[in-house]
């Protein structure tokens, strides 16, 4: 909505000694509009917590009060306690291709092309009336703070959810704070998505502060008491495939398995960040009778920063840890010599090589 005012000077009104200066005034209001949508929602409208495969989070944890939510300092959840018996909502991740094996207790996810990891949060109750019970309700914590993720004292108003991200370098990035999460889940009433997200290391925790406030017990005033709550977990994203892609060092062309390059190579994982690569390289020697053998010269693992320009035959061999699928070999010919060009464009062994010479 706009609001303005125009004005227009007319003709001045002529008063013999002076003249009078005459405006026209009008107020304007406009109002516009216009729909914003981000395609790839649309893309997803149909995208659910249900779909599988899946894997649900929901425990929780009583925390004492005052302690920044510190997890060391869980109290017992007992029948006097006012969540005991019912849980606030629940955590969904999925998105992914298959559950790998687990990294010191926390899941592992494995994605392939295609796949968009989701992490999503239901909420199952009236944060007004938890567990239809008219005195419980999700208190405004006007100073929350989190100890184990660094988060200094702020206004978490009614449920703050925390994601840490740490990348393959084990690099802790910022994390990244939704204050007033339940309350904005409530008023959407829908399942929400958080996040979509890539390779690394993820700690999520929502914390959330009860007040159990009767007022009255027998006609007699009573205050109100609170307790602290959270759930917390952590999981890994890791590339469900097993390959690297050399890369000729000038060209920047992919070589495919049993490829020539008299410049050397790279090797690209295309993001997979956490494969790993041994390389064993042969060097190629004419013997006194006219034959040629192979030697092996280094047996090393490498990386996507190491460049391989020796002559000789360079064996790679990539291996996924966190999947049970076949290491991926390839074979990459490096170097101006004659015997080396003979065996990469005839695709031969030196046994075949030895024979034609």
């Amino acid at each position: 909505m706009v609001t303005y005012k125009l004005e227009r000077a007319s003709d001045p009104t002529d008063l013999i000694i002076f003249d009078i200066e005459n405006t026209e005034t009008k107020y304007q209001f406009e109002e516009y509009k216009f729909y914003a949508i981000d395609q790839k929602t649309v893309e997803d409208s149909n995208a659910s917590p249900k779909d599988k495969p899946r894997k649900e989070f929901k425990e929780k944890v009583k925390i004492g009060r005052y302690t920044g939510y510190d997890i060391t300092k869980a109290e017992l959840i007992d029948t006097k306690d006012p969540h005991f018996g019912w849980d606030l909502g629940y955590f969904t991740i999925n998105g992914y291709t298959r559950e790998a094996k687990q990294i010191e207790g926390k899941p592992v996810f494995l994605k392939t092309i295609g796949d968009d990891i989701k992490l999503w949060f239901t909420l199952n109750q009236d944060i007004n009336r938890l567990d239809n019970n008219p005195v419980l309700s999700i208190s405004e914590d006007t100073n929350g703070y989190d100890v184990a993720m660094g988060i200094k004292p702020t206004n978490f108003k009614h449920g703050t959810l925390i994601v840490k991200y740490t990348d393959d370098e084990r690099h802790s990035f910022d994390p990244v704070i939704y204050t007033d999460f339940l309350a904005a889940n409530a008023s959407t009433r829908a399942n929400t998505r958080i996040q979509i997200y890539q390779e690394g290391d993820y700690e999520v925790t929502l914390n959330y502060e009860i007040i159990n406030n009767p007022r009255k017990i027998l006609s007699v005033d009573v205050l109100p008491s609170y307790t602290n709550y959270k759930i917390n977990f952590a999981f890994s994203i890791r590339n469900g495939n097993t390959m690297a892609f050399p890369r000729d060092i000038e060209s920047g062309a992919e070589l495919k398995d049993g490829a020539y390059t008299d410049n050397g190579f790279t090797v690209d994982f295309i993001q997979s960040k956490y494969l790993t690569l041994d390389v064993v390289r042969k060097e190629i020697t004419k013997n006194d009778d006219g034959s040629v053998s192979s030697s092996v010269r280094s047996n090393t693992v490498g990386n996507g920063k190491n460049t391989y320009d020796k002559p000789g035959i360079y064996e790679l061999t990539v291996k996924n840890k966190y999947s049970d699928s076949a290491p991926t070999t390839i074979t990459i010919f490096v170097g101006n010599n004659r015997y080396i060009a003979a065996l990469a464009k005839n695709q031969l062994s030196i046994e075949e090589l030895n024979k034609k010479l």
